[in-house]
């Protein structure tokens, strides 16, 4: 049975690890020993624990039991379709470009299970169908290959990702087709999550969790569930200890299946993201200094997967306040970054992106310009000049602008293309209120009063009804009286009123905001005093 066992197994050998070494190595990449070492350990894994499973069939065919040879029969074809998994895998890794290999570091962890063929509780969704429904599950297993293909080759038009989800979907809910299914709701729920629909995308992440526990997917659903603690995280203070109350699940999953270092890594990273939504930085940054670690130990420090959890350490230490940290560990990482992607690269520019941010906390405005207007100028000429990712760099270079000289009129015009660009794909939400407020104060501050009032009442009207904090109200409500004073000063007293109520309270906890409204407010009124007098 053994000998029989490792004959099966030799779709993985001394020929076929070269073969993928040697095309890792022709990539040219930097990080490709690296990379062939993390998957070929995994591979040997799986390989080794297929084998036991092919040897426990031949034992059971050779006994006198009907049932336990009809088991066989059953557990063999199952084996014999992680087989065919496999070797799709090794069609993929023996024909890789430099672009893939980044990514290819986590597909042995997609490859199901092969105790799933022993466990008669989910056998039934593993073996292969009758000849009669093949082709049925064939079709769908093309239609959710070209969901995969659309979702990557249009990046700029997501409805139709969302069309071909949807359709393999519902064609796999016809056919009962729970694996697929898992895999297609965790599609579909991430789409949601970056879409900003986070109670949608929760309900079905859930789904896609339930579906992959229904046929023992452990690997579906602990992908799934360490995107939920990520989602449910998107809910900020008030839900970050029910996303970490998951770690545990998803730890004894990791445990339970085997599942190499790299999903560790992926569960700090969530759990990190959690944390820093939940405006707890310093443990955010507690749980990606465990991520960066992790990669750093198994794919080496140019990595693309390192370099991007080193980018969430410096965000993080942005997020905390910890500029001059920030910068000394993004200059230390964008040699890296420039090394793998290249300098023109968007993943570069996020480094560089991130370095301006440091600047700015640090009132470095020249330094914090230059960075911006060299990620401003890669993105343009990646994206264009409509993409939501180039008004994202618009807005912070206007706001930096704007800081150095109150009157930039360049910041202005920023704001306007980043406000309509932005306005797209959002309407009336809070991010869409914080843009009009920075386009109302660059307005006033150039002498435009009439024209900050429209924008800051709509704002204002967003605030109230989405629930802004107090600091976000107190500056509309400033910020209108400036924008009203001259034509309606008993209007203008009552806002002021109001954030003079703000700044008496204790709902302010930023002591920079608080700072910087107390100086606005007290050049507010030492300017129009008779306004802020009460009658």
């Amino acid at each position: 049975a053994r000998l029989l066992a490792r004959e099966e197994a030799s779709f993985w050998n001394d020929e076929t690890r070269e073969q993928v070494r040697e095309s890792f190595v022709a990539t040219g990449v930097s990080y490709a020993d690296a990379v062939y070492d993390r998957v070929a350990k995994d591979l040997d894994g799986y390989v080794s624990r297929w084998t036991e499973q092919a040897n426990q069939v031949c034992i059971q065919r050779a006994s006198s039991s009907t049932d336990d040879r009809a088991r066989a029969d059953k557990s063999e074809r199952c084996l014999h379709r992680m087989r065919d998994e496999f070797n799709e895998l090794m069609e993929t890794l023996v024909r890789i470009d430099a672009s893939a290999l980044q990514r290819v570091v986590m597909k042995p962890t997609r490859l199901h299970a092969p105790e799933l063929c022993s466990d008669s509780r989910h056998l039934d969704f593993w073996a292969p169908p009758p000849a009669s429904e093949r082709d049925a599950l064939d079709q769908l297993t093309e239609l959710f290959s070209l969901a995969q293909g659309i979702g990557e080759a249009t990046a700029l038009d997501p409805d139709a990702r969302g069309e071909a989800l949807d359709r393999a979907i519902e064609r796999a809910k016809e056919l009962d087709a729970r694996p697929i299914l898992a895999e297609a709701l965790l599609q579909r729920g991430i789409r949601e999550e970056r879409a900003r629909d986070i109670e949608t995308a929760e309900r079905t992440i859930i789904q896609s969790i339930n579906t992959a526990a229904s046929v023992g997917d452990t690997g579906t659903q602990l992908r799934a569930l360490i995107y939920l603690i990520h989602t449910i995280g998107r809910g900020g203070k008030a839900r970050l200890e029910e996303a970490l109350s998951r770690l545990d699940d998803a730890l004894a999953l990791i445990e339970a299946t085997g599942r190499h270092a790299l999903l560790r890594s992926e569960l700090w990273t969530a759990a990190g993201n959690a944390a820093t939504f939940g405006g707890e930085p310093e443990r955010g940054l507690e749980f990606h200094r465990s991520a960066y670690d992790q990669l750093l130990s198994e794919l080496g420090p140019e990595h693309p997967l390192t370099l991007k959890s080193g980018l969430n350490i410096g965000n993080t230490l942005i997020k905390a306040e910890r500029a001059v940290e920030a910068e000394k560990h993004l200059l230390e990482l964008l040699p890296r970054a420039t090394t793998t992607w290249g300098a023109e690269h968007e993943s570069t520019a996020r480094v560089h992106e991130n370095l301006a941010r440091a600047y700015l906390l640090q009132k470095q405005h020249p330094a914090a310009e230059r960075a911006f207007r060299r990620v401003l100028a890669i993105k343009r000429e990646h994206y264009g000049v409509d993409h939501q990712s180039v008004a994202t760099t618009e807005y912070n270079l206007a706001v930096t602008l704007r800081e150095h000289d109150p009157e930039n009129e360049e910041a202005l015009v920023l704001l306007r293309h980043g406000l309509e660009v932005r306005e797209r794909v959002q309407k009336d939400t809070l991010n869409v209120a914080e843009w009009l407020i920075q386009v109302a104060w660059a307005e006033l501050d150039l002498g435009n009063g009439a024209d900050a009032r429209a924008p800051l009442e709509r704002a204002m009207s967003i605030y109230e009804r989405r629930g802004a904090s107090a600091e976000q109200l107190a500056r509309g409500w400033l910020l209108l009286a400036r924008a009203v004073v001259t034509e309606d000063p008993a209007h203008a007293r009552i806002l002021i009123g109001r954030v003079q109520d703000k700044l008496e309270g204790d709902e302010i906890v930023s002591p920079d905001a608080r700072g910087l409204l107390e100086k606005d407010f007290a050049a507010f009124v030492e300017r129009h005093e008779p306004v802020h007098a009460s009658p």
